[in-house]
């Protein structure tokens, strides 16, 4: 099976409740399209996915908002596929749905329309090396870990990076390592988080500092100035 036949689990069953709206944050708009539909725009201009599936809330899947979101045409099959509980199910359910051709997936936020599609391949490339590679950005700030609101010590953030999405692996291990978690009983937040727990290999590849989440109204500011002035 090839390597660079990848699909993409875009995950998009989130609420707006961080941001007290009655509208989740992926169907909010910058410009005249929603989030989604930006973030969409970045995995079709992808030369190696060849398939995308959102994952969404079952009371969006037949929603006028979901539709909008979605490109009058493609030439990449979309599918649409029920979330779960956690991201952690969320996730799993859109692996499930995954085309057997494929060896290489990608999960990526809904609410981080600005990743780059050179971002994206690069990636997918670096998965014929690893087991997974994640996209992150190093901490510029100082970090405190503390407890009962005390300083314990100050961390070497020269270590730390900040994980964003896409995270991208090899098909078979993260199945493998969410079949694990889900045996064991564990909740992580991020994918990385199972597949480091079976041991596996992962690569971590400069991010971009306009790849944000928009999770908050101050996000959807910044977001709004980003794609305004057209920098993501």
């Amino acid at each position: 099976m090839p390597l660079n036949s990848s699909s993409a689990i875009i995950v998009a069953a989130g609420s707006g409740l961080r941001m007290n709206s009655s509208v989740p944050k992926q169907f909010l708009t910058l410009g005249e399209k929603t989030v989604l539909y930006h973030t969409l725009q970045k995995f079709l201009k992808t030369p190696a996915i060849s398939e995308i599936i959102i994952v969404t809330a079952p009371e969006m899947a037949d929603s006028e908002l979901l539709r909008m979101s979605l490109p009058p045409s493609s030439s990449k099959p979309i599918h649409i596929v029920m979330g779960g509980k956690r991201r952690q199910d969320s996730v799993y359910n859109g692996l499930k749905a995954v085309n057997h051709g494929s060896a290489i997936v990608s999960i990526h936020d809904a609410v981080r329309p600005f990743i780059r599609p050179e971002t994206i391949s690069t990636a997918i490339d670096l998965c014929s090396q690893y087991d997974g590679v994640i996209v992150a950005t190093p901490t510029t700030n100082t970090l405190k870990e503390v407890h009962d609101h005390l300083i314990v010590k100050t961390v070497n953030r020269e270590l730390i990076w900040q994980a964003q999405t896409p995270q991208t692996f090899r098909l078979a291990i993260l199945l493998k390592a969410y079949e694990q978690a889900y045996h064991d009983g564990v909740t992580v937040t991020d994918d990385a988080g199972l597949v480091e727990r079976i041991g596996g290999r992962i690569r971590v590849i400069a991010g971009d500092s306009w790849n944000i989440k928009i999770t908050s109204r101050q996000d959807l500011i910044l977001a709004q100035s980003i794609f305004e002035k057209g920098l993501g």
